[in-house]
């Protein structure tokens, strides 16, 4: 290469560093080259790990955590209807050396960043306590689940699964919750704004069929005892065992203006 040829990309060399000098400060900040951003998944943990409930959870078990999933919000046990920001399913469990581990399904607003519903089940899966945000015109679903009596010699309690809800505390103590109960397909045609159906249960305190169509609002101390029949499975390895393809759900509708939080006891 000749000395001319040199001098020219040294020149040229020059002159684009003096360009990139003078023109980045003043260029928009999308093209100032900047990091990925994290991950929908990530943001969602990041959130779940940040609220003060989660951590004070997580510190009973001496920090330790494992992540099962975080996935956006589907057809799963417990969710929101008419809430339009991007809501993520986070699911935690605890290990504890001495009773297996505990399990935490945390639901995450993205567009506000916050945790709308904090649940809480024992180390078998069963639901305990829940922690519910719920938006003005919103509703908050949960799939129900509850002990089966299935001994010898139960007559007509034989195949009865029984769900018990207690309300523990609610905020603005006059808020306009109402509570239904619907199966799955009913569930499918709320979520679309369609026409559903109230499910038929038996309330154990009259011994009576009954609904429960939200024409009356819960208040705190309020609760439910309700079962339902399940008829019995024969095609499966154990015995007793009983159909549990058709599910039903807790709908808690908020009718008010305000925001409310629901502290919601299941056992």
């Amino acid at each position: 290469m000749n000395r001319f040829l040199l001098a020219c990309l040294l020149i040229i060399v020059l002159l684009l560093a003096l360009i990139t000098i003078i023109l980045v400060p003043h260029l928009p900040s999308s093209v100032i080259l900047m990091p990925h951003p994290s991950s929908p998944e990530n943001l969602a943990l990041s959130i779940a790990l940040s609220d003060p409930g989660v951590r004070s959870t997580i510190a009973n078990y001496n920090g330790n955590y494992n992540v099962v999933s975080v996935t956006p919000q589907g057809q799963a046990d417990s969710g929101y209807i008419n809430v339009n920001d991007s809501l993520y399913i986070v699911n935690l469990t605890m290990p504890n050396p001495v009773i297996s581990y505990g399990r935490e399904i945390i639901i995450v607003d993205l567009n506000q960043c916050k945790v709308l519903c904090n649940e809480w089940y024992s180390y078998r899966g069963i639901p305990v306590e829940f922690d519910i945000m719920l938006p003005a015109d919103a509703s908050y679903y949960h799939i129900l689940s509850g002990p089966i009596w299935a001994g010898s010699n139960m007559g007509d309690e034989f195949g009865v699964q029984s769900f018990w809800y207690h309300l523990g505390n609610l905020t603005p103590k006059d808020a306009k919750v109402y509570p239904i109960l619907v199966d799955e397909a009913n569930l499918s045609l709320m979520k679309t704004g369609g026409s559903y159906q109230a499910a038929v249960y038996n309330d154990t305190t009259t011994n009576l069929p009954t609904v429960m169509n939200g024409s009356y609002a819960i208040y705190p101390g309020w609760s439910v005892n309700a079962s339902v029949k399940r008829s019995p499975a024969y095609n499966t390895s154990s015995w007793p065992a009983f159909d549990m393809s058709h599910n039903y759900y807790l709908v808690l509708k908020n009718a008010g203006t305000d925001t409310v939080n629901i502290n919601l006891e299941i056992n």
